[in-house]
């Protein structure tokens, strides 16, 4: 696992902020305003907060850098970004889509 088993939205701060020291205090209620607590709890064994840390944790390290990525191939070829067991989170979507179209 890449994630702390978190019970609190600090410690997913404290956890993303070890990770990423130049994450701004603003950045950090931005992701736990993203990553909100997630009832019911997925993972029985685990804290509270660890399903939104890991999915914090999981975006950045593996999905948004894909998603750029392929955005960026797609410039010069066709592309496809392939998701696998996603949870359409509007909001999340919402964000990843401002992040990317901010790239261009």
């Amino acid at each position: 696992m890449f994630t702390r088993n978190m019970s609190t939205p600090k410690e997913v701060s404290e956890f993303l902020q070890d990770n990423f020291p130049r994450l701004s205090d603003k950045d950090l209620k931005t992701v736990n305003k993203i990553y909100p607590i997630q009832k019911p709890n997925p993972f029985k064994d685990r804290a509270a907060y660890f399903p939104s840390g890991a999915a914090a944790i999981g975006d950045t390290l593996f999905v948004c850098p894909a998603l750029i990525l392929s955005k960026l191939f797609s410039q010069h070829t066709k592309a496809w970004s392939y998701r696998y067991r996603l949870r359409t989170i509007p909001s999340k979507i919402l964000l990843m889509d401002q992040l990317l179209g901010s790239m261009s």
